[in-house]
């Protein structure tokens, strides 16, 4: 079974497009922020909406369909703020509803493998940033405690990683809408 973990889309339908057209996938697992900063909400929340196996709640769902602070970066914040604005005239009340009733966290199990999803962090689950590529393994053990699936699976910090922390596997795919690693392909 192949499972296509994407998250932090926010709003850029052509980049997710590419992304699922890319590869065939079975399931796919959605870590949040389906909003704010590209121009094609509607797209992206229908989209997932439709095909997503799992999707979770991140800080930009949160924060357009509940009215909200972000509390994102402060250089990202006035931008975020805009295109919310624009955002909430732009979509449907259903399509504001399904950001708001997404869960924040979710499992997933497939061939005896089991997922725990979550946007930032499995104990602060929208706004943490500290589950980064570079964290020592202290400090994403600590992030990680009582959680006893096979594969979290995070979004929020839009820099993509993998590390294997006493036998888990952390992913956090990236961001399929805006990366911050310096690589702007969709894929």
């Amino acid at each position: 079974m192949r499972i296509l973990v994407i998250s932090d889309i926010h709003a850029n339908w052509p980049a997710l497009e590419a992304i699922v057209a890319a590869e065939p996938y079975d399931r796919l697992m959605v870590g949040g922020d389906l909003v704010s900063y590209g121009p094609h909400p509607g797209e992206v929340v229908d989209f997932v909406r439709q095909h997503a196996t799992l999707s979770v709640r991140g800080n930009h769902d949160e924060a357009l369909a509940h009215r909200v602070d972000c509390r994102c970066a402060p250089a990202s914040k006035p931008l975020a703020e805009a295109t919310r604005a624009a955002h909430r005239t732009m979509l449907s009340v259903a399509q504001v509803a399904y950001l708001g009733t997404l869960p924040l966290s979710g499992l997933l199990e497939a061939d005896g493998t089991k997922y725990f999803s979550v946007h930032a962090s499995p104990h602060e689950h929208l706004y943490r940033y500290t589950l980064t590529p570079d964290a020592p393994e202290d400090h994403l053990r600590a992030e990680i405690d009582g959680i006893d699936e096979d594969v979290i699976v995070l979004g929020h910090t839009h820099f993509p990683m993998i590390r294997r922390v006493d036998g888990r596997t952390l992913i956090n795919p990236g961001s399929v809408g805006q990366p911050r690693d310096g690589d702007p392909r969709a894929g």
